[in-house]
């Protein structure tokens, strides 16, 4: 079976979307200050549940590697 480099995978790309969130409200106080206590841990639960929604879909094995092309 034909593998895909990483940076086309859709869990890959959600996985950073999803770290990005934390690290927003980390930083940036105005974030947290819309965020009840409750949230992150709504959160968490949601991007648990969504990875492996993504990966009962995943068909394709992926790779760091980059196909060559002649």
């Amino acid at each position: 079976m034909d593998s895909k480099h990483i940076f086309k995978s859709k869990t890959f790309w959600f996985n950073i979307a999803a770290a990005l969130v934390p690290l927003l409200a980390d930083n940036l106080h105005l974030v947290r200050s819309y965020l009840p206590d409750w949230a992150y841990l709504v959160y968490m639960c949601l991007v648990s549940a969504a990875n492996i929604y993504l990966r009962s879909i995943t068909t394709q094995p992926l790779t760091l590697k980059r196909k060559r092309t002649l």
